[in-house]
């Protein structure tokens, strides 16, 4: 365990050095090639299956330390995803594949939307989102040679119109609520979660989602903080060749456990600024946890 996480830090000084050996005999720009080819392009021998998903949760919303007098209703969420679902398994190690999905969703989370029949007390929401996305990570096979487990990171880009039915007990939440009230606003969201082969052709899924709603869409801090999230999250792509060598079969774990740690941490900081690392006002916030089933045609 010490050695791999030894890895990580050392990355950042050794790998361009192994990237610079290998130029050598490639040409100067082959790392800078390679990195394109895998992750901005799609190699000749993979294919684009179409999908669809239908997934149900649990959700917190946060208004993030801003005094509105009450809590929040727990939100319930129910979502159908269409997209694109692709494997990759010519990998130079053997026993692990890749995979990724882009994908259009709608959902909705709201306090009303019931699956128990319970009355809890609090503010009551009624929200639904539409956006698109893209999920990438690593997967194993099972004992019949098939893909079996499929370790995730996700991102999506989201519009969400908020009703809130009442605005709490306080004076101090008037405004801060009615800049989202009955509006569509800008957002995000980051999750992680593990789909499991039940067929070849049917996953269940298991995800936590932290989702981030704007009161205002700010472009420059906005593109500055896409800019920061893919250097911190993408930065480790670029020398994969090196970390598939080093790591072999536990790769898979490792990337899926340093990009939903980023991503969490993330999601904490902007709770408080929705723009993190930028100064911004504070956002709605969604901490979601759900299942779903997946079915590849």
């Amino acid at each position: 365990m010490k050695k791999n996480i030894a890895f990580i830090i050392l990355l950042f000084y050794f790998a361009p050095a192994i990237q610079a050996q290998e130029a050598e005999e490639q040409g100067p720009w082959a790392p800078l090639h390679l990195f394109i080819k895998n992750y901005y392009s799609k190699p000749d021998f993979v294919n684009n299956n179409t999908y669809l998903e239908f997934s149900g949760g649990l959700s917190t919303i946060n208004a993030n330390k801003v005094d509105i007098g009450d809590n929040f209703q727990p939100t319930y969420l129910a979502e159908f995803r269409y997209g694109f679902i692709r494997y990759n398994e010519e990998l130079p190690v053997r026993g692990i594949f890749s995979h990724a999905k882009d994908y259009a969703f709608i959902s909705t989370i709201s306090s009303t939307f019931k699956v128990l029949d319970i009355q809890p007390t609090g503010l009551v929401t009624d929200n639904w989102r539409f956006g698109l996305g893209i999920e990438n990570g690593y997967g194993y096979y099972g004992p019949f040679g098939n893909p079996f487990i499929l370790l995730k990171h996700n991102g999506s880009i989201t519009w969400t119109h908020i009703d809130f039915y009442d605005f709490g007990s306080s004076g101090n939440n008037q405004n801060y609520m009615q800049r989202f009230d009955n509006k569509f606003r800008f957002g995000g969201t980051w999750s992680g979660g593990v789909d499991v082969h039940i067929t070849k052709n049917i996953l269940l899924s298991a995800d936590y989602e932290t989702s981030i709603i704007y009161p205002n869409f700010k472009p420059l801090q906005w593109t500055g903080m896409f800019i920061f999230d893919n250097a911190t999250q993408r930065w480790i792509d670029y020398f994969e060749p090196q970390a598939l060598r080093m790591f072999g079969k536990t790769w898979p774990v490792v990337k899926f456990a340093y990009k939903n740690f980023i991503s969490y941490v993330v999601y904490n900081m902007r709770k408080n600024a929705g723009y993190w690392p930028f100064e911004s006002d504070r956002p709605i916030s969604f901490l979601i946890y759900r299942a779903g089933i997946t079915l590849s045609l």
